[in-house]
């Protein structure tokens, strides 16, 4: 059973810095921050920003973590990092789903993602959860030195609203397991 608290335990970030690290050079451009100290730095901006935050449990096991941050009254961002043992079982899009239903019943009207071009682990997760690219960032940022495109990629209220099965008696919302073997998060 895959389950979310808010917020995502400070204690854990360590595990969460080594989660990322499984896939930095997927997700994460040649300005991301390096180290854990960096990372702890980095996460208490974006407390001090207004991010909310949320540890995804699976079978009482903490493996993940997703965050949003709004940059308006009616949109924000999306972010996830999972431990690799927790990919390809479904945890991410469940986990994604839950998280979502409360960032829309907060006011949110609209989740925006970007994200290397060539994450097709992400891209086709997302979509499976509703979200639609809205373009490319041509030549947007440094990977491995060289310049790479981004893709931007997002979900309304509403088109959530028509994908997302109606939740069973204890809240959890029931979807059917999404291929993700490769799926990861989307760095900041």
């Amino acid at each position: 059973m895959v389950t979310v608290e808010q917020p995502f335990p400070e204690y854990a970030l360590p595990r969460l810095w080594r989660w990322a690290e499984e896939s930095r050079r997927q997700v994460a451009d040649d300005f991301a921050v390096k180290t854990l100290d960096e990372f702890v730095d980095f996460w208490e901006r974006l407390t001090q920003a207004g991010k909310r935050s949320w540890g995804v449990w699976r079978d009482g096991e903490l493996g993940g973590a997703i965050w949003s941050t709004r940059f308006s009254p009616v949109a924000a961002d999306s972010h996830c990092i999972f431990k690799r043992a927790f990919w390809g079982h479904g945890t991410t899009a469940e986990a994604l789903n839950l998280v979502y239903a409360d960032v829309f019943a907060a006011g949110v009207e609209k989740i925006s993602i970007v994200c290397f071009s060539d994450n097709h682990s992400l891209l086709g997760l997302v979509r499976k959860l509703g979200f639609e690219r809205e373009g490319t960032l041509k030549k947007s940022t440094l990977r491995g030195g060289v310049l790479v495109d981004q893709a931007v990629i997002g979900l309304t209220r509403e088109r959530f609203a028509a994908q997302v099965p109606p939740s069973n008696e204890g809240g959890k919302v029931k979807i059917e397991p999404v291929e993700e073997k490769d799926a990861t998060c989307v760095s900041s």
